[in-house]
């Protein structure tokens, strides 16, 4: 696991119940879950609005957070660059053409 891995899972790991469930069911159900878990979620989300539920159990946390964990981008900017090399000669600027190769003509 990288380091952008790594903050995405404190991320979820931080979202309270009802919010990781809208994460989830924010995309579509063809995207990254399967009809079961879309149906399964919403159900879910729908008890927590209505209060007949405080908290999802820790299996069901779990379910969630690792469908939470295929339903969201790791943000790039997280991610480490590597180590800079410097271009090889053919590649730098001074080398290059000043515009690209003229067509050739068709005519007959």
């Amino acid at each position: 696991m990288n380091l952008a891995e790594a903050r995405r899972d404190e991320l979820i790991l931080s979202m309270d119940d009802s919010d990781l469930l809208k994460v989830v069911l924010g995309k579509s159900r063809d995207e990254a879950l399967s009809a079961v878990e879309y149906d399964a979620f919403k159900e879910m989300q729908s008890l927590l609005m209505t209060g007949e539920r405080q908290v999802l159990s820790l299996s069901q946390r779990a379910w969630v957070e690792e469908a939470a964990r295929r339903v969201m981008p790791i943000d790039s900017s997280l991610v480490p660059r590597g180590r800079e090399v410097e271009p090889p000669a053919s590649l730098r600027r001074e080398n290059l053409p000043l515009k690209p190769p003229s067509k050739p003509r068709m005519d007959e």
